[in-house]
C-alpha cells in the first residue's frame, strides 16, 4: 500500500473520497433534488466533474491509465456524462441537435439519472480498489508478454479470418456498397439485424485482440491498423460500439506490453475519433454517400461527445418507468439470458423475449424506438438505487482482480470477457454470457491442445528414460 505525502495510506483517503462523492448522489437521489429546477445546472456540473475525479483518483491509486477498470469508466464516461455536463455548462450547446434531443436535459428524470451514474461509477471505483494485486509488477508483467505466444498467434489469425469472412458476406448479401447510401436506422431492417454480422464483428475484435497479444513486440503496428480500417468500415455504417470497442482492447493491450505513446499523440488521436464520431452523426441519417460536405465540415469534435452522452437519456426513461409504476426486476434481465439458454435443452421455460418484461431491450423498443441501451439504466431497472452495490461494485471488483493477468493466454480470456462488459455499456446483459462463451470457446481449445501436446512430450520423455534404464 502506497502512502500519500502526508503519512496516511492513500487507500483510505481515495475510499473516503468516494464515500463522499457517493453520500453526494445518494442524498441528491434521496431529498429530490432533481426536482428543483434551479439545481439542475449544479447537478449537471458536480456528476460530470466528480466522475472525471473518480477515475483520476483510481489512477492515483496505482491503476494504469491503460488498465481495463480505468478504460471501463472511461468508456462509461464517455457514454453518460459528456452531454448533461456540457448542456449545464452552456445551454445553448444542443441549439444544433434534433427537438426531441433538446427536450432531454428538460426532465428531472435526468438529473436523477446523471446522479445515479455518478454513484455506480464511485461504487464500481470501490469494487476495483480491492483488488491490489492488479497494480504491481507491472514491468515484469509486460516483459512476460513481449515474446508473445506463437499459439495465439495461429488462433488469432483463425479466428480473425472466421469472423472478417462472416462479416464481409453478411454485407454483400445485405446490398453490399448500397449500405453506404442507407440511413443508420433503415439499416437494422437489413444488415443490423443479421446475427451473422453481430458474430462477424465480434469475432473479428476478438481475433484482433489474440492475434495482438500473440505477435511479436515489433508487429503490434499492423495488428493496430488493420483494426484502424476495420473501425472505419463499421463507423461508415454508423456502428460506432463495433468500431470503437476494439481500440479499447487494443489500448490495453498495448498497456499491458509496455508500449507507450505520448500525450500529444493521444490528445490529437482523441481528437480526431471524436470528429469521426461526430461526422458519423451526420452520416447516419442519409447513408456516408449521402451526407453533404457541408454537413461534414460543420461537424466538431465537441459535438461528438455530446452526442456519444445520450445514453444518460435511457437512465432517466429507467427512472420514469419505475415512478410511473413498473415493477423492478430484482435481477430478472441477468437471469433471463441463462434461463433462455437452459430453455433450449428444458421445453417450456422460454418466454417470447419481445413481451418480457426483463428484456429492458424490448421494453425500450416497445416505449422509446432509436435509443440505445446503458449497463447503468439496467441496472437502476432491476435494483433501483441499490443496482450501483449490487451489481457496479462486484463488477469493479471483477475488472480489477483480471486486470492483475500476466500471461499472453491469460490475458486473452481476459480481454475477451472485458470486451463483453465493454459492449454492455450502451447495451443489456441479454448478450454478454453468450458473448464470453464464443470468445472463450476457441482459447479453450487451444489451451487444451497445448495440454495435450505438453502432456505427450512429457509421456515420451518419460518413456526414454524407462527404455534407458
Amino acid at each position: 500500500m502506497r502512502e500519500s505525502m502526508i503519512g496516511v495510506p492513500r487507500i483510505d483517503i481515495f475510499w473516503l473520497f468516494c464515500a463522499v462523492v457517493g453520500t453526494f448522489a445518494v442524498l441528491g437521489l434521496l431529498v429530490g433534488g432533481a426536482a428543483n429546477e434551479l439545481l439542475w445546472p449544479l447537478i449537471g456540473i458536480c456528476c460530470g466533474a466528480l466522475s472525471l475525479l473518480v477515475i483520476w483518483a483510481l489512477h492515483l491509486n496505482g491503476f494504469s491509465w491503460y488498465s481495463g477498470p480505468i478504460l471501463y469508466l472511461t468508456f462509461l464516461w464517455v457514454f453518460h456524462f459528456p452531454m448533461v455536463l456540457g448542456v449545464s455548462l452552456v445551454p445553448s450547446l444542443l441549439d444544433g441537435f434534433p427537438v426531441y434531443i433538446q427536450e432531454w436535459n428538460r426532465s428531472s428524470s435526468w438529473y436523477q439519472g446523471a446522479l445515479y451514474s455518478l454513484l455506480c461509477v464511485a461504487m464500481f471505483a470501490v469494487g476495483a480498489s480491492f483488488s491490489f494485486r492488479g497494480r504491481v509488477g507491472g514491468q515484469e508483467k509486460a516483459e512476460k508478454l513481449q515474446r508473445g505466444d506463437d499459439l495465439l498467434r495461429k488462433v488469432g489469425w483463425g479466428i480473425l479470418a472466421t469472423g472478417l469472412g462472416m462479416t464481409v458476406y453478411s454485407i454483400v448479401s445485405s446490398g453490399g456498397a448500397i449500405l453506404f447510401e442507407i440511413a443508420y436506422l433503415e439499416l437494422f431492417d437489413s444488415l443490423f439485424s443479421s446475427s451473422l454480422f453481430s458474430y462477424g464483428v465480434m469475432l473479428t475484435a476478438e481475433g484482433v485482440f489474440v492475434l495482438a497479444l500473440g505477435v511479436k513486440q515489433n508487429a503490434i503496428w499492423y495488428v493496430i491498423g488493420c483494426q484502424g480500417a476495420i473501425t472505419c468500415v463499421l463507423l461508415a455504417f454508423g456502428d460506432r460500439t463495433g468500431g470503437l470497442i476494439p481500440l479499447l482492447g487494443l489500448v490495453l493491450i498495448m498497456g499491458k506490453r509496455g508500449i507507450r505513446m505520448p500525450w500529444p499523440v493521444i490528445a490529437g488521436g482523441l481528437v480526431a475519433l471524436l470528429f469521426i464520431i461526430a461526422v458519423v452523426r451526420v452520416t447516419r441519417e442519409g447513408g456516408v454517400a449521402n451526407a453533404g460536405g457541408e454537413a461534414i465540415a460543420q461537424a466538431s469534435p465537441v459535438v461528438g461527445l455530446l452526442e456519444m452522452g445520450g445514453s444518460l437519456e435511457t437512465v432517466a426513461l429507467a427512472f420514469e418507468w419505475i415512478d410511473n409504476g413498473d415493477h423492478l426486476q430484482l435481477g430478472g434481465s441477468y437471469w433471463l439470458p441463462f434461463e433462455r439458454a437452459i430453455g433450449r435443452l428444458v421445453p417450456g421455460i422460454r418466454t417470447d423475449i419481445e413481451y418480457d418484461p426483463r428484456a429492458m431491450s424490448e421494453v425500450l423498443t416497445s416505449r422509446a424506438g432509436g435509443l440505445g441501451g446503458s449497463v447503468v439504466g439496467e441496472s437502476y431497472y432491476n435494483f433501483g438505487i441499490l443496482g450501483a452495490s449490487v451489481f457496479f461494485f462486484p463488477l469493479g471488483y471483477l475488472i480489477g482482480r483480471m486486470d492483475c493477468a500476466d500471461t499472453p493466454m491469460s490475458n486473452a480470456f481476459y480481454i475477451s470477457i472485458l470486451y463483453a462488459f465493454f459492449f454492455q455499456v450502451r447495451n443489456y446483459f441479454t448478450p454478454v454470457p453468450v458473448m464470453i462463451f464464443v470468445g472463450a470457446a476457441p482459447l479453450i481449445a487451444a489451451n487444451v491442445y497445448r495440454a495435450t501436446r505438453r502432456y505427450g512430450v512429457f509421456r515420451r520423455m518419460n518413456m526414454r528414460h524407462s527404455n534407458a534404464g
